[in-house]
């Protein structure tokens, strides 16, 4: 079973949960070792995280961001992931552009981008937050993707079945070598994949999620309702 499983009455309590988490292993992160590198997932549940986290008074000036994935599209469109971020985050004046990381996905030169933003991550994210999608992907790892079964390369351009299809992941060994990670599942649409990527045994390639199974979750009631008691 996981580390740790928490559930909320409802996806807003979950929220303000995550905030909080992150905002102690931020801190955390930074008292131990003096700085905190911070991988990032995108995605309509992170902009509510995102609006509380930067409220939060933290050493900010010692934090860089990351993302564990990136759609390729440009900056600008409300399907990137580095705009959602910087647009709720930069509203912090003690976070500043420089201290972002960003996947620059939407180069036409998809594996060169991926290449690069390998070069600059760090030996391993301090701190990690994933969201569990319906089918149980993790970043943009979606069930069956060749990039599941990647040893080496830390980055790669992968397929989504939905629009955006064309996108940018980190790879299971970055997942993995994360010091704390943090997996999030609201809604009823989650139950099944929440159940699956928990249960003693199954399959990485059918549920992504299982790659973080030993790590802390958060859930709402809806999304834990497959859950043993």
């Amino acid at each position: 079973m996981p580390t740790r499983i928490e559930v909320f009455d409802g996806a807003p309590l979950a929220h303000h949960a995550v905030a909080n988490w992150l905002a102690r292993a931020v801190a955390r992160s930074i008292t131990e070792r003096g700085w905190c590198h911070l991988a990032l997932p995108g995605g309509p549940f992170v902009r509510p995280i995102f609006t509380e986290l930067a409220g939060f008074q933290l050493p900010w000036s010692d934090v860089t961001f990351y993302f564990t994935d990136e759609r390729c599209v440009p900056v600008t469109h409300p399907a990137s992931n580095f705009g959602e971020a910087i647009d709720k985050l930069l509203k912090n004046p003690r976070i500043e552009m420089h201290q972002f990381r960003r996947i620059e996905a939407e180069r036409a030169e998809r594996e060169e981008a991926a290449e690069d933003y390998e070069r600059g991550l760090p030996e391993a994210f301090d701190c990690l937050l994933a969201e569990l999608g319906a089918d149980g992907h993790i970043a943009a790892l979606y069930p069956r993707s060749p990039a599941l079964s990647e040893t080496e390369r830390l980055v790669l351009p992968v397929e989504a079945p939905t629009r955006p299809q064309r996108r940018i992941s980190v790879t299971p060994p970055v997942l993995q070598r994360a010091r704390e990670v943090l997996v999030v599942a609201t809604g009823h649409d989650r139950a099944a994949a929440l159940a699956s990527a928990l249960a003693s045994e199954g399959d990485v390639l059918a549920n992504p999620g299982r790659l973080l199974r030993e790590r802390t979750w958060f859930a709402d009631r809806e999304a834990a309702a497959q859950l043993p008691a």
